[in-house]
């Protein structure tokens, strides 16, 4: 009895599995941030590319510029270390280096890296400010924000500390990040 008003079964199946993974999709790319929390660990992401903060070349060694990548080589878990209201020191579980910004400086554009965490400097004590889902990451010496050079998509792109950018109430995607809690097994 079914002439033209009825629709083939297979049909259905495949429009409500295109609707069911295309539902999915967006889910995932609006997964919030979990909160930073002192000793845990994560993958800290930049909302823009996706691409997760890292060391280049994987160095463990000092003075290693931080990029975003993809690679396994470089990916890096990072644990927080809370100094104060507010701050964390952000350590390499590899090196067991910090997050720092070279030299003190408060110059925008300055190229960041991980440094010797015996140090115990404002330069190495970062805030992580709520913007929605996501977290603007900001350096207690310099108030600058973890950004991605130039807005970048590729891998290897260098973090700066660069001023807030974006309209009033809103933040440029490419300096927000996102952390993804790495559980224990």
């Amino acid at each position: 009895m079914c002439q033209q008003q009825c629709v083939p079964v297979p049909f259905l199946f495949l429009v409500v599995w295109s609707l069911l993974g295309m539902a999915s999709a967006a889910c995932r790319a609006a997964d919030p941030s979990d909160q930073p929390r002192d000793g845990h660990v994560f993958i800290i992401s930049n909302v823009h590319s996706g691409k997760a903060l890292g060391v280049e070349k994987g160095s463990k060694e000092a003075n290693a510029g931080l990029i975003q990548d993809d690679s396994a080589e470089t990916r890096v878990h990072w644990r927080l270390e809370k100094v104060d209201k507010g701050h964390f020191r952000i350590i390499n579980t590899k090196s067991k280096m910090s997050v720092d910004v070279p030299m003190e400086a408060k110059e925008a554009g300055v190229r960041i890296i991980q440094w010797n965490t015996t140090i115990d400097a404002p330069n190495q004590h970062w805030e992580f400010v709520k913007h929605d889902d996501f977290y603007v990451i900001q350096s207690k010496d310099s108030g600058l924000a973890l950004s991605v050079d130039n807005r970048s998509k590729d891998d290897g792109a260098a973090i700066k500390q660069m001023p807030l950018k974006g309209k009033k109430g809103e933040t440029d995607h490419s300096q927000l990040w996102k952390l993804t809690e790495v559980k224990k097994k």
